[in-house]
């Protein structure tokens, strides 16, 4: 089942965030490898969205606005393209150097802070390869092997992984699951205690974490959509009708 953003905006959070009032522990891996309940929804209170990004609007001086966030275009592959009638526009990443940048509007850190998060998207991949549905990090530097710090969503061979890292030496598990190459709405839940992903609403993997994102992200942390900072850049070729980021 396909989500449409217009028919499921005021659920998309909900979804998520209702995960994130469930109680600890999280459930065994034999209750994971059962069928999965479709994820309970509640009513998120406006206070609770940070952003909310749908593409629909023709960016101002190369910029996205929602909220107090502000997505601005970095490089010249990014375009607006009709999606169908139903759905509206998508924002389109070329897979070349471009991607946006989210802060808050006085050029701050849009994520330093937050305890829980929940960032949700529908895209469709344009490519195989690596993807970046969005990445967080303390700061800008390139990333090491084994002493990795970010949050992030890689989408690679049809499969969407949350990585959250936040180590000196090998990696944790990792929440992921079979998206192909259609369009997908995703619900990265990152909670105090663990990570889950929900596909078009139903929980589907979850790993739990002891890295608290106030740790991970620090005192002046980056948001990107479209760009994770391995290398000199991993970007992203994907289109997106929707990105949207709440609190508990």
């Amino acid at each position: 089942m396909k989500y449409s953003k217009r028919r499921c905006r005021a659920a998309i959070l909900s979804a998520a965030l209702a995960f994130t009032m469930l109680p600890a522990p999280l459930a065994n891996a034999a209750e994971l490898s059962a069928p999965l309940p479709a994820a309970e929804t509640q009513a998120i209170e406006d206070t609770n969205l940070l952003a909310d990004f749908d593409f629909n609007t023709d960016p101002q001086d190369g910029k996205f606005t929602s909220k107090d966030a502000v997505a601005a275009i970095v490089g010249a592959g990014a375009t607006l393209q009709d999606r169908d009638a139903d759905q509206g526009k998508a924002l389109y990443l070329d897979g070349s150097a471009s991607y946006l940048d989210v802060k808050k509007s006085d050029n701050s850190s849009l994520l330093t802070g937050l305890k829980e998060l929940t960032i949700s998207f529908e895209a469709k991949p344009d490519r195989t390869s690596t993807n970046w549905g969005f990445y967080a990090a303390p700061n800008a530097d390139r990333q090491g092997v084994n002493g990795e710090h970010y949050i992030g969503a890689l989408i690679n061979g049809g499969t969407t992984t949350l990585e959250r890292y936040h180590q000196s030496g090998s990696r944790p598990r990792s929440a992921s699951a079979a998206t192909g190459t259609d369009w997908t709405h995703v619900d990265a839940v990152f909670s105090e205690t663990d990570t889950t992903i929900y596909l078009d609403g139903v929980k589907v993997s979850a790993e739990a974490s002891n890295y608290a994102l106030t740790d991970i992200l620090g005192q002046a942390s980056i948001f990107q959509i479209g760009k994770a900072n391995w290398g000199n850049g991993e970007y992203t070729a994907i289109k997106y009708t929707s990105v949207i980021l709440g609190r508990r």
